[in-house]
């Protein structure tokens, strides 16, 4: 006994999965990280080089600043413009900036 023939649009569509997985097959190789090396002993993670400082109160230009991390909190407090009656004596302007942190000025 012989089999039926396809139709044209069954064959269409299996031309179609076989060539979705062919070209999610070059996608994958074409992707891949091969040049990549790994070292799973010493392994290093990206870190964002900034840090946000938030600075309120006394100063001209309030607002959220992005420095880079170890930079100092005088910084910070200069782009800000301190007002003249501000008080800095409570803030310390020589520590460095590590991780995200509000400052703010009476």
């Amino acid at each position: 006994m012989k089999k039926p023939a396809l139709p044209f649009y069954e064959h269409l569509f299996a031309i179609m999965i076989v060539g979705f997985f062919v070209f999610i097959i070059f996608l994958n190789y074409w992707f891949s990280e091969r040049d990549v090396i790994v070292d799973k002993q010493h392994p290093q993670f990206i870190q964002n080089p900034f840090v946000e400082v938030v600075v309120e109160g006394k100063v001209k230009k309030p607002g959220t600043y992005r420095v880079k991390k170890g930079s100092l909190v005088r910084e910070v407090v200069e782009m800000a413009e301190v007002e003249e009656n501000a008080n800095l004596d409570r803030i310390k302007l020589d520590s460095k900036l590590t991780r995200r942190r509000k400052i703010n000025i009476r």
